[in-house]
C-alpha cells in the first residue's frame, strides 16, 4: 500500500480491501497510479525478479524493490501475487494468503 501511495496521483485514493475466502485471505491493494508496462508485468507473473533499470527509466523517484519484496513473502508464505493493469488507470495487485493452518497441513 505505501507503494501504490507513494506513487499514485497526488490526491488520487488508494484502495485496500480484505476479504476471507474457504481457505485464504484475499488483500487487494487498488491504486490510480500509472500502472505497469506491459514487460513488467509479464516478467512480474513469470516469476523474474523486477528489471531495476527499465522500473528505474519509468520511475526515477523510486527503487522498485517494493513489489519483488512482497512476492518473496508471499511465496515464503505458499502465497501469490496476481498484479494487473487497471482499464481506468492505475495498478491492481492481489495478495492470496493461504490459511496457515490448512498449509501445515497440505
Amino acid at each position: 500500500a505505501a507503494v501504490a501511495a507513494e506513487l499514485t496521483t497526488r490526491g488520487a485514493t488508494v484502495v485496500l480491501t480484505a476479504s476471507r475466502g474457504r481457505d485464504e485471505t484475499v488483500i487487494e491493494v487498488r491504486d490510480a497510479g500509472p500502472g505497469l508496462s506491459d514487460g513488467l508485468l509479464r516478467q512480474l507473473a513469470s516469476g523474474q525478479r523486477f528489471n531495476l533499470a527499465e522500473w528505474r527509466r519509468a520511475r526515477t523517484d523510486s527503487t522498485g524493490l517494493g513489489l519483488t519484496i512482497v512476492q518473496e513473502i508471499m511465496k515464503s508464505l505458499g502465497g501469490r501475487v496476481v498484479l494487473s493493469n487497471r482499464p481506468e488507470g492505475g495498478l491492481s495487485a492481489v495478495l492470496h494468503l493461504p490459511d496457515r493452518q490448512r498449509s501445515i497441513e497440505s
